[in-house]
């Protein structure tokens, strides 16, 4: 693995964050990535970062905002708009609910 760029104490302003490992797929609609999955990954994160961007709330992503507070993390909330009427309406109303309830984090 090469050397990483950033000086001791040195953060990158904001890291894509798709908690898909495996054979896990966002393409799977049954997919389901767990709590423990997303602090274990935002806990890492935290140590390069103070912010992740998302791009859906499906799967359990929904649950990063307030994961992401336990590490001081700002999260940039993704919503994936699709040519499906009705998950295209599902993101954007737990969009809106996740930034009225966390505006200190998304």
């Amino acid at each position: 693995m090469p050397q990483s760029p950033l000086s001791t104490g040195e953060k990158l302003h904001c890291i894509s964050y798709a908690p898909f490992r495996g054979a896990s797929s966002p393409l799977d609609r049954s997919t389901t990535i767990e709590s423990w999955q997303i602090e274990q990954d935002l806990e890492q994160l935290s140590k390069v970062t103070d912010c992740v961007r998302t791009y859906s709330v499906d799967f359990g992503l929904d649950r990063v905002p307030d994961i992401a507070r336990k590490f001081g993390l700002k999260v940039m909330l993704g919503l994936w708009v699709s040519s499906h009427q009705d998950r295209t309406q599902y993101q954007i109303d737990i969009g809106i609910s996740l930034a009225r309830r966390f505006p200190d984090v998304v």
